[in-house]
């Protein structure tokens, strides 16, 4: 992808790296959710620095904690959860150093969160596309039948850490690149996206008082309240998808 604001790009994109703050990730990378003397299913998180919680202070507080809450409240069951995720992981790297350090041997449920990295390498839709479809692979492979759900695509547009330059040029690519994890998705049974692009303005109508920089603990990673929606959300989409027709 070129674009003639790619040297504006490039050199607000390094500023922005060097006066980041860098926020831990969060702890706990194990728990459980729900009535334990239920059944309990597994889920397993796997993915970048939106899935690891950049900015957040446990796991319990994050996105695989609060999906698993909203998704144990619904189905009424106990929900034993696992993430393995890194910040500045890629697809590739994911499957080639992530997948490797799964212990379960058995998954009800994975939940994948990418792009945002791909994105900010300026990798193509076709090596995305060509990497999602690997990481499929290798996990159908180990477990073949369990289905994985693959986040909403990082609204890029919206991050205000970012120039409007960088909004607009890295915000069409994580568009391509979501339109290209679509058609990934398609080819397999039991795969789910959420294509829905997330909009601030929505969550902030259902929630009169907060702001935008409300929904992100540094201006580009989500925050604790995001989780708390955007959890809610995946898990409704995951039951109304899968689940409703068991």
């Amino acid at each position: 992808m070129v674009s003639p604001l790619m040297p504006l790009v490039f050199y607000q994109g390094n500023r922005i790296r060097r006066e980041f703050p860098r926020l831990p990730e969060a702890t706990g990378p194990h728990g459980k959710s729900g009535d334990s003397e239920q059944e309990e299913m597994t889920i397993v998180g796997l993915g970048e620095s939106t899935m690891a919680c950049v900015g957040i202070d446990t796991h319990e507080n994050g996105f695989i904690g609060q999906f698993s809450k909203a998704l144990a409240n619904r189905l009424q069951t106990g929900v034993k959860w696992s993430v393995y995720a890194k910040s500045g992981y890629t697809a590739k790297v994911t499957r080639e150093t992530l997948v490797p350090q799964i212990v379960e041997s058995h998954v009800d449920l994975f939940i994948i969160s990418l792009g945002g990295n791909d994105t900010f390498q300026l990798n193509s839709p076709k090596k995305w596309s060509e990497e999602v479809e690997k990481l499929i692979k290798v996990l159908r492979r180990q477990f073949p039948s369990t289905p994985i759900l693959f986040t909403t695509m990082p609204p890029i547009h919206t991050f205000p850490a970012f120039t409007g330059s960088i909004r607009f040029v890295l915000g069409n690519l994580v568009r391509l690149h979501g339109e290209a994890l679509e058609k990934v998705v398609n080819k397999f049974e039991n795969v789910y996206y959420d294509p829905k692009k997330i909009e601030l303005s929505e969550w902030l109508n259902k929630l009169p008082g907060n702001t935008k920089e409300d929904f992100y603990s540094d201006g580009v990673h989500p925050s604790k309240l995001t989780f708390e929606i955007w959890g809610q959300e995946m898990a409704e989409l995951i039951v109304n998808d899968h689940y409703s027709k068991d």
